[in-house]
């Protein structure tokens, strides 16, 4: 997977930039979402998101979330 806009970002806002090198220091997978709004990584277990989380400089403002298997308002749209 790729994001077109990633070069584009990282070249004329430098703050998305520094979290995408600092988020791929912990994790080959990082990626921009969208526009860049959030840079983000997946992770197999809990516990290596944590040790990514506590391995990024105290700057960037992160955090470990878990994901959805169906978004709670699936049986509502259908």
């Amino acid at each position: 997977m790729a994001n077109d806009l990633e070069p584009v970002v990282r070249a004329r806002v430098a703050a998305v930039a520094d979290a995408i090198d600092a988020l791929r220091n912990v994790s080959s997978g990082a990626r921009m979402t969208g526009s860049g709004a959030c840079v983000f990584a997946a992770f197999a277990k809990e516990a290596e998101a944590r040790a990514a989380l506590a391995a990024l400089p105290r700057r960037l403002r992160a955090s470990v979330v878990c994901t959805l298997a169906r978004h709670p308002l699936a049986a509502f749209a259908s």
